[in-house]
């Protein structure tokens, strides 16, 4: 009797276990395959993302997470740093992603360029469509007996930031045009001086140049007012003579009509 029974309950336990196997074949027929972006080789943590680094997999939609990616975020997330590694085929998704970090203003220098910060006029901004990587010419406005002179100071002049938005470092908006006063240029030691001289005696004009243009003419290179203007420095005046009477005899010239005298 005893061995009926177990021989009973093993039939209905292999029987329930090939119905949950069938059940489960069942659903896994049913799921909804989507394309998932993984890595394609091992990956380490802090490894800067490139296209190459990833591949596509087709996954069952319930083993993805919410901010799994899909393979039109490729170029989103490219750039991009893993804030901890993946196997080969592991799912990529946002918790796995850090942005980069900013690139320092002194990493953009070539060795002996300076970063020069200046003060130019709002209008010369361009309305604030001026941007970082853009190139210009740069021209002083100075006072001059009540007059205001024009001259050239630099050209081809490359744009490192405006305001405090530089190129390709994150700080940059929509695009939009924005407002500032300042422009930062990457220039050599001696064209720091001469802008540093020309700050003094005037205003800055920047003026945009257009893409592609490498042109220069000659330019007037000066650190003072008069060499700036080209004009030569006044000769110092005389010193008026003096005449000591106690001394000597001192020669009167004659006038008209009279006779030459002497006066002691």
């Amino acid at each position: 009797m005893l061995a009926f029974l177990a021989a009973g309950c093993a039939a209905w336990a292999a029987q329930r276990y090939l119905d949950q196997q069938t059940e489960r074949l069942r659903l896994a027929g049913r799921s909804v395959m989507v394309e998932r972006l993984v890595a394609g080789q091992r990956l380490d943590a802090g490894v800067t993302l490139h296209p190459a680094h990833l591949a596509l997999r087709q996954m069952p939609v319930e083993w993805m997470a919410s901010h799994g990616l899909v393979p039109g975020d490729v170029a989103r997330v490219t750039g991009k740093t893993l804030r901890w590694g993946l196997q080969a085929g592991e799912a990529l998704t946002e918790m796995h992603l850090a942005e980069p970090s900013p690139v320092r203003l002194s990493e953009r220098l070539a060795p002996g360029r300076r970063a020069l910060t200046i003060t130019v006029t709002q209008a010369s901004t361009q309305s604030g469509l001026l941007q970082p990587g853009d190139r210009i010419d740069l021209f002083v406005a100075l006072p001059r007996q009540g007059r205001r002179s024009t001259t050239s100071l630099l050209q081809d002049v490359v744009v490192l930031a405006t305001g405090a938005e530089m190129d390709g470092d994150g700080l940059a908006g929509s695009g939009a045009a924005r407002a500032y006063r300042t422009v930062t240029l990457d220039v050599s030691q001696d064209d720091a001086l001469l802008l540093l001289a020309a700050r003094q005696e005037g205003d800055m004009v920047a003026i945009l140049r257009a893409s592609g243009d490498s042109g220069a003419g000659q330019l007037r290179r000066s650190v003072s007012l008069d060499q700036l203007l080209g004009i030569a420095a006044a000769p110092a005046p005389a010193e008026p003579a003096v005449l000591y009477g106690n001394h000597r005899t001192l020669h009167v010239p004659p006038l008209d009509g009279l006779e030459p005298g002497e006066q002691e």
